[in-house]
């Protein structure tokens, strides 16, 4: 028997959003729409215009900035974590108002920072042995005639991602219903990973599908978003109105990414709704 259904994940995640859209709505514009708006249109158009920096050009960035960056994470999280409550906590009481899960999502939040933390570090235990073969590998074909990756950095870079990238999915799925449990239950940052990983076992690759399946629905829905922006920034830039242009490119991307935001978080509440609902895997 499958421990999830892809359909069904699809499903129950677009009843979640429809049954709560409202309350997710206005998290997302009170939390993660208006704060990225404020952020992008204070900073500074050098900043704002600024992609491939050559060599020694990056600019200094403000104090400010990092707490702002700071903020927006903090904030995300939360929201994230108060949306997959709603969606995903089987125990979440039905008169509980959304104000009241926010609040309790408080605590939940330092719990899932501090996961978050250990993960990080985990990740760069990980990241020394592979750089170390890696390394050792292109050395030694360069001693035998061939030119060691390592002269080329961009290349060496592009090789240990495509390394990296199996290995964290497959982490990603296997620790994604890790937001429903600190949303859901009373975990510690490390009891709670490994909550996650017992719920996801035999489901791991099945998860990594939809997160490869979503990312390219986002990537679709981003394209045709800032097509459709960028065309009518521009006829209205035409006019002379270049800030007005910016404000509206700005406001529409906030949009789009705002749902796609709520769509995912709705998702992971899914996900470890149908994980906790499903009988354990033994083997």
């Amino acid at each position: 028997m499958a421990r999830l259904s892809i359909d069904s994940i699809a499903r129950e995640t677009a009843n979640e959003v429809r049954a709560h859209f409202t309350a997710f709505a206005t998290l997302t514009a009170a939390f993660v729409f208006l704060p990225g708006l404020i952020f992008a249109l204070a900073v500074p158009p050098s900043m704002r215009d600024f992609h491939m920096p050559a060599p020694g050009t990056m600019p200094t960035l403000p104090g400010w900035f990092w707490a702002a960056a700071l903020a927006a994470i903090l904030l995300q999280s939360l929201v994230t974590l108060t949306i997959a409550a709603i969606a995903g906590d089987p125990a979440r009481p039905g008169h509980e108002t959304v104000g009241a899960t926010l609040a309790r999502m408080l605590p939940a939040l330092l719990r899932y920072l501090g996961a978050l933390v250990v993960l990080f570090v985990a990740y760069l235990l990980l990241l020394i042995p592979v750089t170390l073969i890696l390394v050792a590998v292109t050395v030694a074909f360069g001693a035998v005639g061939g030119k060691a990756i390592t002269s080329n950095p961009q290349l060496f870079v592009v090789l240990l991602a495509l390394l990296l990238l199996p290995a964290l999915l497959w982490l990603g799925a296997r620790l994604s219903p890790m937001v429903g449990v600190f949303a859901a239950e009373g975990s510690g940052p490390v009891s709670g990973i490994r909550r996650a990983w017992r719920l996801s076992r035999g489901a791991g690759w099945r998860i990594a599908l939809l997160i490869v399946l979503t990312s390219l629905a986002a990537i679709l829905v981003a394209l045709v978003a800032s097509g459709i922006t960028g065309a009518i920034g521009s006829l209205v830039a035409l006019g002379g109105a270049i800030g007005a242009a910016r404000l509206l490119v700005t406001i529409a991307s906030g949009v789009a990414n705002g749902l796609l935001f709520i769509l995912f978080s709705a998702g992971l509440g899914v996900i470890y709704r149908q994980l906790r609902a499903a009988p354990p895997v033994t083997s």
